[in-house]
């Protein structure tokens, strides 16, 4: 059930940004989601598409890329993207943790208008 009040704020923030430059309609907008984000890139697109609908986003495409989580070895100091299901080192097989807030990412990358 975030996922509808985070939306109805992407749609808030698209819509003002897009009033400030007089667009008369936003054709894409690029949302980028952390692999570990709490956030459904289903349920953010379908809330999406609902919230949008008699507004100048209505139509608009919603493009959802995924970041991956980098992940830095303990043991060698190895960063990488996770792949797969393991926090192994891809190196040495060395336990890694995540750098940052890696995977934990939301936010829009941008917004084409007209």
């Amino acid at each position: 059930m975030h996922e509808y009040s985070i939306t109805k704020n992407i749609i808030d923030i698209c819509i003002e940004e897009a009033k400030k430059s007089e667009a008369k309609s936003i054709k894409e907008i690029t949302l980028v989601i952390g692999e570990l984000s709490p956030f459904s890139d289903e349920s953010v697109l379908v809330y999406f598409n609902l919230l949008s609908e008699g507004s100048i986003l209505e139509n608009a495409a919603l493009v959802i890329k995924k970041q991956p989580i980098e992940l830095q070895c303990k043991v060698c100091g190895q960063k990488f993207h996770k792949q797969g299901n393991t926090f192994e080192c891809i190196n040495c097989n060395g336990p890694c943790i995540a750098t940052g807030n890696s995977g934990n990412e939301f936010y829009i990358e941008s917004m084409e208008i007209e």
